[in-house]
């Protein structure tokens, strides 16, 4: 009998996951996840994806929903099999939590054939369904092949949506989704968390006068510097047009932020940008709110750092300010909103 070979590449459709457990350059053995209660059913689904998927996998049991889910938090779960008499008393509480994990796909195993079930299971998150007194090797490695395909075409279109397509950095939805993450760990660590908005100073007469596909070249280096100048730790976006932000967690006091303000600025404005032989040089105006001492919730610190940023624009327009050289001292207060000393 012909076999199905499924996998999961490093990498593919992943969207912030470390591949730590794959092989450099090849497949890293599937985690399967069953979830019933029924031995022989377990021993039976076991042996059919040893022997009739031709797959590498690392098969784990939960008798339990409560199992399951501590499993599931615990473990790098790929794709669960889960028993429809397991959901809670037909609530599909589980099916709706499981099949909403960004990298899990889920697979909807009944005893015999309910519509209703069915289309419950897949609205809830399921990408297959099985019936289990009708498995086969065929079967059985169509549904996984199946639900692996679906599972990671919706994290790669997932991924897509949350990046900014001109640069590769996140966009605003993936910013505002991370910052949330990391506002709440900094909370529950008590650590301090900065927020930056970023302005590009100069871009709209570029557009003007060489046109828009310079100003994208130049906005793709922009993001580049950006990120050069950045921890792998820190959160960078590009909220749209000519705005930057980023969120960078564990910092030490508002001195280390202003350090790291003055670091993009001189990785942004120190060297000219060569595109289509034109030598271009811009400004950045960047505004900074820290959490705990300037707010304690994400609306508060993304309104005072964009407000920052504005004040920032502001006073080197109206003082037709050049773009600082890389070593002037001293740290420049004024990301956020103090005078430099």
């Amino acid at each position: 009998m012909a076999q199905f070979h499924i996998g999961r590449r490093q990498g593919d459709g992943d969207v912030n996951r470390s591949a730590g457990r794959t092989p450099k350059g090849g497949h890293r053995p599937l985690e399967i996840l069953i979830v019933d209660d029924d031995g022989e059913s377990v021993a039976r689904i076991r042996e059919l994806i040893a022997c009739g998927c031709g797959i590498s996998a690392n098969v784990t049991h939960a008798s339990s929903v409560e199992d399951a889910f501590r499993r599931l938090e615990a473990d790098g779960v790929d794709l669960c099999l889960a028993d429809y008499r397991l959901s809670h008393k037909g609530d599909f509480r589980f099916f709706a939590e499981t099949g909403n994990r960004a990298h899990t796909a889920l697979v909807f195993l009944a005893d015999e054939e309910r519509k209703e079930w069915v289309y419950s299971a897949l609205r809830h998150g399921a990408q297959d369904c099985l019936r289990k007194d009708r498995l086969d090797p065929y079967e059985m490695a169509k549904s996984l092949a199946f639900a692996l395909y679906h599972k990671n075409r919706e994290m790669e279109l997932t991924a897509a949506a949350l990046r900014d397509p001109l640069t590769g950095l996140g966009n605003r939805a993936l910013f505002v989704e991370q910052i949330d993450i990391l506002l709440e760990q900094a909370r529950r660590n008590r650590e301090q968390l900065a927020v930056l908005f970023m302005d590009v100073d100069g871009l709209k007469p570029i557009n003007d006068t060489l046109g828009h596909s310079v100003g994208d070249q130049l906005l793709k280096q922009v993001a580049e510097r950006i990120k050069g100048s950045t921890r792998k730790s820190d959160v960078l976006a590009r909220l749209g047009g000519d705005e930057f932000a980023a969120v960078l967690p564990g910092i030490a006091s508002a001195q280390s932020v202003s350090q790291v303000v003055q670091t993009l600025a001189d990785a942004v404005e120190s060297d000219p940008y060569c595109i289509d032989a034109h030598s271009i040089r811009i400004g950045l105006s960047c505004g900074a709110a820290i959490f705990p001492t300037d707010g304690q919730s994400v609306d508060e610190l993304l309104h005072l750092a964009d407000t920052r940023m504005y004040a920032v624009k502001a006073r080197r327009r109206n003082a037709k300010a050049a773009p600082p050289p890389p070593s002037s001292p001293p740290l420049n207060m004024s990301w956020f909103g103090k005078d430099a000393d």
